[in-house]
């Protein structure tokens, strides 16, 4: 397994980690009578899980043939 493909699934395995940890938060707001909207720990949840989105866009996204010490980002 090539490191782009192990650094792949590490992204993936914390999305659908936080995933889960959105859902559990979205169930105590709902338990609580609370808007997801105004928590700030479901907030938060939501912007780290988007970040990691597109962490893993841009790592999908290198060039595998790149040799050492060149550019990454053409």
């Amino acid at each position: 397994m090539k490191v782009k493909d192990k650094i792949i699934s590490m992204v993936l395995e914390k999305i659908k980690s936080s995933s889960l940890d959105i859902r559990n938060q979205e169930d105590l707001c709902k338990k609580f009578l609370v808007a997801p909207s105004s928590d700030h720990v479901y907030i938060g949840l939501v912007a780290y899980k988007q970040a990691l989105v597109e962490i893993l866009d841009d790592i999908r996204g290198v060039n595998d043939n790149v040799r050492e010490g060149k550019d990454f980002s053409s």
